[in-house]
């Protein structure tokens, strides 16, 4: 079955089972992984780009309305680094490789 450790008006972030093939699933490295709200001076290092970028840059970016990025799900880990904003970006350091012995697959499902 599906765990479903934040669900809100709009999103639904689900822990898959191990050697679930859902397309929209992202792997990362196996830690401990918590969904919060954004925070202020959040920032990623989102894959293909060099360095970092703060979140309230990527919602602009991304012209996601102001209403919506309070309420956007953070996925964040046991030190409060951002691994993955749903739907927009992934950060490179904690993304699992086809190699990786132990991956976490996590899906958000917009409602």
């Amino acid at each position: 079955t599906v765990k479903k450790p934040f669900i809100n008006d709009e999103f639904i972030v689900a822990l898959l089972p191990q050697g679930t093939g859902a397309e929209e699933a992202v792997a990362f490295v196996d830690q401990k992984l918590y969904v919060r709200a954004r925070q202020p001076g959040d920032k990623i290092y989102p894959v293909g780009m060099h360095g970092s970028k703060k979140l309230q840059d990527i919602f602009v970016d991304n012209k996601i309305a102001r209403a919506k990025r309070d309420t956007w799900p953070v996925v964040v880990n046991s030190q409060n680094e951002v691994v993955w904003l749903p739907h927009i970006a992934i950060d490179r350091r904690f993304v699992a490789e086809s190699n990786t012995p132990k991956v976490i697959n996590l899906t958000c499902e917009v409602k």
